[in-house]
């Protein structure tokens, strides 16, 4: 992925079935040595990131896109008696107050009543309360289910 002096972006792709050697020099140069048969080399130019992806994609074949998020950046906790409010100080003090990159807050058994599968402790983790939380600092939650 490149972005363009104009503001667009572009991704390119390079497919080729024979010997390939990159060499990476100091100076910031790439140097790329194929050998032989048919080279194909694609580009996608395009207004946003987002719809270069796509475009590569269904050049590719058009499978289902994760959402970008999934992509992203990725913090776990577990542990320490977490609950809704402390995973507000850790999305408003440890992430913005910061300036540290997050997408998505993961959370293990900690949400579970009783550590019962699928059982949300609605004591700790008032539904409500928690979808504000995670609207409010623009995150995901993503509670892991260990059956």
């Amino acid at each position: 992925m490149m972005r363009e002096n104009l503001g667009k972006y572009h991704m390119n792709l390079l497919r080729n079935i024979n010997a390939q050697e990159i060499v990476i020099k100091k100076e910031n140069k790439v140097t790329w040595k194929m050998i032989g048969d048919v080279i194909d080399l694609n580009f996608f130019l395009r207004e946003s990131p987002e719809e270069a992806i796509i475009k590569h994609h269904r050049n590719l074949g058009g499978w289902a896109l994760p959402a970008l998020w999934h992509l992203g950046y990725h913090q776990s906790k577990f542990g320490g008696h977490l609950n809704t409010s402390h995973m507000e100080q850790i999305l408003s003090q440890g992430v913005e107050d910061k300036n540290l990159p997050l997408d998505a807050l993961w959370s293990d058994l900690d949400f579970t009543s009783k550590r019962e599968t699928f059982r949300l402790d609605e004591v700790r983790f008032r539904p409500k309360h928690t979808n504000e939380v995670f609207k409010t600092h623009k995150k995901r939650w993503a509670p892991i289910v260990d059956p």
